[in-house]
């Protein structure tokens, strides 16, 4: 019987940080063309900083400290931070339906995020009324794909894996779920996702 669902953020239900994708939820790419930088400089940049910064050992700040420094147009920092952080986006599809579940499960949220990536969507999206409990690896020091995180939530929040679903946008993490007995869903789309709880025997 399952009693608790398990959100995945980034690429879910909010569009993800990382700014040299073209994601689902949000095109980043008119934030490198304010810069004046490609999309290879930007995920160069990424690449050196999201390790320690999913982690908590830095902030993204250091990120951003870096990226400015490559800005080649007229554009300030401020211009290019405000633009990206308008592009920080909700599903609204997504958002009614896990509202709707909200009737029926308790709901918690694991995301692998920044100290403020978090506060930024917590802040913009008031996401701590959409689910019971946020855990966010930045403030754990822990981080999917790695399982001493899934293991932490099983704890604090006083639940079975096999009587949760898990649902994330990356295989790795999913799969790592599934690992733990958790019946674990790889989203693709909403409507795959209700298809795939249906057969998981939920009813919405």
């Amino acid at each position: 019987m399952i009693k608790t669902i398990i959100f995945d953020l980034g690429e879910v239900l909010v569009s993800d940080a990382v700014i040299y994708y073209l994601n689902n939820l949000a095109d980043f790419t008119d934030v490198l063309e304010l810069a004046g930088i490609t999309r290879e400089k930007s995920k160069e940049i990424w690449s050196k900083y999201w390790p320690d910064a999913k982690f908590g050992r830095t902030d993204i700040d250091t990120f951003w400290n870096e990226f400015y420094e490559h800005i080649t147009t007229d554009a300030t920092p401020a211009e290019v931070k405000a633009l990206y952080d308008s592009k920080i986006i909700m599903d609204q599809e997504v958002y009614s339906f896990i509202k709707n579940l909200k009737k029926q499960y308790p709901l918690l949220a694991i995301a692998n995020e920044t100290k403020s990536g978090i506060k930024l969507k917590l802040d913009k999206f008031k996401l701590d009324k959409l689910f019971d409990k946020i855990y966010c690896s930045a403030l754990l020091g822990m981080a999917k794909p790695n399982k001493d995180i899934y293991e932490f939530v099983l704890k604090n929040a006083d639940i079975k894996a096999e009587e949760s679903i898990y649902i994330d946008n990356q295989i790795e993490n999913v799969e790592a779920a599934k690992e733990l007995g958790f019946q674990a869903i790889h989203y693709q789309s909403l409507s795959q996702l209700k298809q795939d709880l249906s057969a998981l025997g939920l009813t919405f």
